[in-house]
């Protein structure tokens, strides 16, 4: 979902900026890291991390990433290698207005017309109430893409792909990690 969503809200071709998106399904970055480190490849990587808790934890109100996970993670950065780190797990950092119509869109196309209109109330709250009371909403909008996402996680993500035409906002962590892997 990443490589077309930042295309869409950052008018960036990934692969025609030659990075390649390999997903690391959990935390074992280090082996990659060490391929880009002291005598490794003179080309940089960015190991873009959201908050998901260790061991498989589910529960929706208490994903964050540990401190010692954060470090045992911002360890790995020298040479060409940054980190960045998301706050939540991936689903719950898109409970902002400017990706909820995405969610919204892939609902509807994945059959669930309950939860596509959910999305739509979320995302009219969120915008009208001024940005400084936005928190709260913008996280009740990401605890239902999470549960919403955990039903089939990987089909929503690929309908939701279709559908990055849609967003306008990208989570800050995966935005400064594409401008530092595509500045020179």
């Amino acid at each position: 979902m990443i490589p077309p969503l930042v295309e869409s809200v950052l008018n960036v071709d990934l692969d025609q900026a030659g990075v390649a998106v390999i997903p690391i399904y959990g935390r074992h970055f280090d082996a990659y890291a060490s391929l880009f480190g002291e005598g490794g490849m003179r080309k940089r990587c960015a190991i873009v991390a959201d908050g998901d808790l260790p061991d498989g934890d589910d529960s929706v109100d208490q994903e964050e990433l540990s401190e010692n996970d954060a470090d045992a993670l911002m360890a790995l950065e020298g040479g060409s290698v940054r980190v960045f780190l998301g706050t939540h797990t991936f689903e719950r950092d898109f409970g902002h207005e400017g990706a909820l119509e995405m969610f919204e869109a892939a609902s509807s196309a994945l059959g669930n017309p309950i939860v596509a209109a959910r999305l739509r109330g979320l995302r009219g709250e969120i915008l009208a109430v001024p940005e400084h009371e936005r928190a709260a909403l913008r996280d009740r909008a990401g605890q239902q893409v999470l549960r919403t996402a955990r039903r089939r996680k990987g089909r929503f993500a690929q309908e939701a792909s279709k559908h990055t035409s849609l967003a306008t906002w990208i989570p800050t962590y995966i935005r400064d990690a594409v401008e530092w892997l595509t500045t020179p």
